[in-house]
């Protein structure tokens, strides 16, 4: 399945704490603050992830641990699942 990774977090952050674990390569897309205008809870980001993924977001499922990122993820119609 296809991983990406969308963050409200800056690049750097990012890159450091899945870089410690070796997990960066296995997340091919990545998206942080720095890449939308508009942080959650608006959708930008996930509609940018669905794009990325040359998917509809409804065909998408995210995980995610913050309320206003579930919020984004269901204003932009991908399944959610929220891991507190």
């Amino acid at each position: 399945l296809p991983k990406g990774v969308a963050t409200s977090s800056p690049r750097h952050y990012l890159e450091r704490v899945l870089g410690q674990f070796q997990l960066l390569p296995r997340f091919p897309i990545t998206l942080t603050s720095e890449d939308v205008t508009h942080g959650k809870p608006h959708p930008e980001i996930y509609l940018k992830a669905a794009a990325a993924f040359g998917v509809q977001p409804a065909e998408m499922l995210v995980l995610e641990d913050s309320h206003a990122g579930t919020q984004a993820a269901v204003a932009a119609g991908a399944h959610v699942v929220s891991v507190p």
